[in-house]
């Protein structure tokens, strides 16, 4: 028989469409202490590090100005509480390595750009703020070949061969950042955070010194969750009785 097997062709394609869900899962979530990401297309997604973590981008809600404007809490919050105007970070940050912005950049961050191309249809991870064209050689996205390797595992990799002091735990979460979020951006972040860290949790359950500190921020964030949901449907109740006694008063001057 000429050629691959049509069987093997589906399969690819299924386990590079598969990886590229856990990128855009992982692409939609912010608040995390040692790095930022963002989804670049449909097969792109942005890993940037920052060498001093003071230096991170977040500084901003990703929440649509329009959800703020149906909710009266935002008025209630001090000046320095308010959203800022929301900026995507896709849209200011260098991508290509002849960018002299990009370049400049180089003292303070690293930018790598995790792939899930479908004409390859395997995962690559490039070094955007290096002179390299070419993928990092990774142990996990050759693995990935073979086996299925969980998107976190590569981060770690890149992680270690990048940085001169590799945290034990790269998806340490920023309890501050998620602590200045808006009410609605909150209730959402923290389930869908809840969500990746659990996944990675039981993945990763061999490696303990990980592990323990995952569950760490596992029990804060479930702490901070539950609270959030309880104080948005406090305020959504008192929302709603508030409406309904001004219907009422209403109807009756009618």
């Amino acid at each position: 028989m000429l050629g691959q097997d049509p069987g093997d062709l589906r399969r690819d394609q299924s386990r590079i469409t598969g990886f590229l869900q856990e990128c855009r899962a992982l692409g939609s979530l912010r608040g995390f202490k040692y790095f930022e990401v963002f989804m670049r297309g449909r097969e792109e997604l942005v890993l940037i590090i920052p060498k001093n973590p003071e230096n991170k981008h977040e500084k901003f809600t990703l929440m649509p100005p329009d959800v703020f404007s149906k909710s009266s809490m935002q008025e209630q919050l001090p000046q320095q509480q308010q959203p800022l105007p929301q900026t995507l970070l896709a849209e200011c940050m260098p991508i290509n390595p002849n960018d002299e912005e990009l370049k400049k950049l180089r003292t303070k961050y690293t930018v790598l750009l995790i792939t899930g191309y479908g004409r390859y249809k395997c995962p690559y991870i490039y070094n955007r703020t290096s002179d390299d064209v070419y993928p990092m050689s990774l142990e996990s996205t050759d693995t990935w070949r073979r086996k299925d390797i969980p998107l976190w595992e590569m981060i770690k990799e890149v992680f270690i061969m990048i940085t001169e002091s590799c945290p034990t735990n790269p998806f340490k979460l920023d309890h501050t950042y998620l602590g200045s979020l808006p009410l609605e951006e909150s209730v959402l972040l923290t389930g869908a955070l809840l969500n990746f860290l659990q996944n990675l949790w039981i993945q990763a359950e061999p490696i303990k010194a990980f592990v323990d500190e995952v569950y760490e921020d596992i029990k804060l964030l479930q702490t901070r969750h539950l609270h959030v949901m309880h104080e948005y449907t406090n305020r959504n109740i008192h929302l709603n009785i508030a409406g309904t006694v001004a219907e009422d008063e209403e109807a009756v001057k009618n």
